[in-house]
């Protein structure tokens, strides 16, 4: 286990967690960004990891969002940079080539909604809530809120989020597609894992591939998106895990992916 002073970092089996860990809320200040990037950099590098878990130590809060506070004390340029840094950071998080899994257990309000959704995959305890309150404040959402929120649940629900700034319980939030599976409060994370390893069995690069044509298909028209699909296919169907899955398939055993 490796400790920073603001996450808690464990890998086993393939599936590294990151464990935000800055009481009591887990507000984002220049800190934990900074730390939260590195790790996701180092997980990218690494060959061993090959799927991701992002979760909280605190039992009621998965990340109230930005430090309020810090953000208050910085001059103009500073707050540009942290903003644009958040997002890079959350853009990172959905490009990289391996899956993302939230385990939400708690409140995952403005910049922790935002990190949360920036993610693949999220499981949420039954305590969960999701919000972008930042229009309360006189702010508008920073880190993804208005352009991940309508693509997960849809323009009518996150315009209507975002504008009164009210949260939404966790089974509003499995209802609209923004949360895969609801769980008990006290399995998030053992569930999230379960998923993370299931993912971890898969072929790496069948799985960068996937989440490449997936993200970028998206942001294209149909047709455009339909041809990206194909390459994707294409590229699969000429790798060694590709054939090895074909294989096992066909001789009725468990594939043994290589990524490559």
């Amino acid at each position: 286990m490796i400790e920073t002073n603001y996450l808690e970092i464990t890998s086993r089996n393939g599936v590294t967690v990151i464990s935000l860990n800055r009481n009591p809320v887990n507000a984002f200040n220049w800190a934990l960004i900074q730390q939260l990037s590195r790790a996701l950099h180092r997980c990218a590098e690494d060959s061993t990891v090959h799927a991701i878990v992002i979760a909280s130590k605190a039992t009621r809060v998965f990340s109230a969002g930005a430090d309020l506070k810090g953000l208050a004390t910085m001059n103009a340029s500073g707050q540009k940079e942290f903003g644009r840094f958040g997002q890079s950071t959350f853009k990172y998080i959905q490009a990289l080539p391996k899956p993302v899994i939230a385990a939400v257990a708690g409140a995952a309000l403005g910049g922790g909604c935002e990190l949360a959704m920036a993610c693949d995959l999220r499981i949420a305890g039954e305590s969960a809530s999701f919000g972008q309150p930042e229009v309360i404040l006189g702010l508008a959402p920073g880190w993804g809120g208005t352009q991940r929120l309508p693509r997960l649940v849809g323009k009518t629900a996150a315009l209507a989020m975002i504008l009164t700034g009210e949260s939404i319980s966790v089974q509003e939030a499995f209802a609209l597609g923004l949360v895969n599976k609801v769980v008990p409060n006290d399995k998030t994370l053992k569930e999230a894992i379960l998923l993370a390893e299931r993912l971890a069995q898969k072929s790496p690069k069948t799985i960068a591939i996937i989440k490449h044509a997936f993200h970028q298909g998206l942001s294209e028209p149909l047709e455009k998106g339909l041809d990206i699909e194909t390459n994707a296919f294409l590229e699969t169907l000429e790798t060694d895990d590709a054939q090895e899955g074909i294989q096992a398939f066909l001789e009725k055993r468990t594939p043994l992916f290589k990524g490559t």
